[in-house]
């Protein structure tokens, strides 16, 4: 949401957003100032706008990724790709660079990380904090520290174009 009484249509917004969700609605006849609005089926709810956002106008609840989560369904077995024992694999992450979208959401939705991940997601503390798994660096998606993946795949599902693979490979 926007708060109307507080944007200053600086068009920041607009810049950083990764989906094309946020755009200038043309001023109507008798108004003096063109308004900023969003798609919201185009809204990926990455938070790019509210960290980028100079006067705080904008919120994007961290609560709005769920919906996309449950559509996307539960973790499936298919994303193992070596069956073998617990004990015998890593789970490891793969990125696909050419398809990232540098949107951030599978930073803020990784359980592992115990700390505000919008800025992370945003690529403003890449390599900040080694606790983390995950980080925007060059608006693409990088492993941070690998060995600290739980491999729940919360990452995976997240991601709008399928950007991050959860696989597990044998420890050797």
């Amino acid at each position: 949401s926007r708060d109307e009484n507080v944007c200053q249509t600086c068009h920041t917004c607009i810049d950083v957003c990764p989906a094309n969700a946020i755009f200038n609605k043309k001023a109507k006849s008798g108004e003096r100032v063109e308004k900023i609005t969003h798609r919201p089926d185009a809204c990926i709810y990455c938070g790019a706008c509210a960290v980028a956002c100079p006067v705080d106008a904008i919120d994007v609840r961290k609560t709005a990724i769920l919906p996309e989560m449950e559509k996307k369904g539960p973790l499936e077995k298919k994303l193992i790709e070596v069956p073998a024992p617990e004990d015998a694999l890593r789970t490891q992450l793969e990125t696909d660079d050419d398809a990232c979208l540098g949107c951030g959401n599978c930073v803020i939705v990784c359980p592992v990380n115990a700390f505000d991940n919008r800025e992370l997601a945003a690529g403003y503390l890449y390599d900040m904090d080694e606790k983390a798994i995950l980080g925007v660096k060059n608006g693409k998606i990088s492993v941070v520290n690998q060995e600290r993946c739980g491999g729940d795949g919360t990452c995976a599902l997240i991601c709008p174009v399928d950007a991050i693979r959860l696989v597990k490979k044998e420890v050797e």
